[in-house]
């Protein structure tokens, strides 16, 4: 982000020396994602184990929710009422897991009862990197010691990823409840806009508000919306550490590994506010 950063501010140096005003603003605020609010993942039917069956229980969600966006844009304003803004904003995006359940049941010789187990994916957290995108405005705005103003034009979203990470925990469940043990899962997905009809570019567009405290210095709170088309997330190949059994370790990355790609919508609203530094 500084080195984008330096890029932006550095690209209005030619003509801040020309009739006009220059502006740099930096801001902070919330998102508010409109991203599918739950995704269910479905793994199906798991690979044949002689003597176990797998049963699922529940399916495992993720449910995005908004986090901190912040940004930096440098505007020019050829006349008065008209100008050219570039800026990079990047949002922050937390994602809750709620985590799937399987029985396992396997079947010993007689007259020794059936060995049930249960295996837990627990609630985790993702770690979702930043989306960062670019952005290249047409700008109006008004005069006077309260300015009020909207811009709006095309953006490019970089690919990004994010990793999920959970506990998975063993428990015998019949005939008599034991804990066995807990191992760490860890599975990466990836975002590719440049894949067919997954474009990079898309489109923003908002309205903000100036509040002079000096000739030079303004607050300002903002108001934008980004759209960008839906991208498709395809998983990486699942990492498990820890203490499971051979068996159960091989099911937790058989259900991680056959975890279908789904569509992300990484449009998102946010409101922030800032100082601007006028030249």
């Amino acid at each position: 982000m500084r080195l984008a950063s330096v890029v932006i501010a550095a690209s209005f140096l030619p003509v801040a020396a020309a009739a006009g005003e220059l502006e740099i603003t930096g801001h902070i605020g919330p998102t508010f994602p409109f991203y599918e609010q739950e995704f269910a993942f479905d793994p199906g039917s798991l690979p044949s184990i002689p003597g176990i069956t797998v049963t699922q229980e529940d399916i495992f969600r993720l449910d995005a929710h908004g986090g901190l966006a912040l940004g930096l844009s440098a505007s020019y304003q050829f006349t008065p009422w008209l100008g050219i803004e570039a800026r990079v904003d990047t949002a922050d995006v937390g994602v809750n897991i709620q985590g799937a359940r399987y029985q396992i049941r396997t079947d010993l010789p007689s007259p020794l009862p059936d060995l049930v187990s249960e295996l837990d994916l627990s609630s985790g957290e993702a770690n979702l990197h930043r989306i960062h995108p670019f952005s290249l405005n047409l700008r109006a705005r008004s005069e006077g010691r309260t300015r009020v103003g909207a811009s709006a034009g095309i953006s490019y979203l970089p690919s990004f990823s994010f990793v999920i990470e959970q506990d998975a925990t063993l428990r015998i469940v019949e005939p008599l409840p034991v804990n066995v043990g807990t191992a760490h899962l860890a599975v990466a997905a990836e975002a590719l806009p440049g894949e067919e009809d997954q474009g990079r570019l898309g489109v923003n567009a908002g309205a903000f508000v100036q509040f002079g405290l000096t000739d030079h210095v303004s607050l300002q709170a903002d108001a934008r919306y980004f759209h960008f088309q839906e991208q498709t997330l395809s998983w990486g190949l699942p990492q498990v550490a820890g203490g499971l059994p051979l068996v159960e370790e091989t099911i937790v990355k058989a259900i991680a590994s056959r975890l279908e790609p789904v569509e992300f919508n990484p449009t998102f609203f946010q409101l922030t506010a800032g100082v601007t530094l006028r030249f």
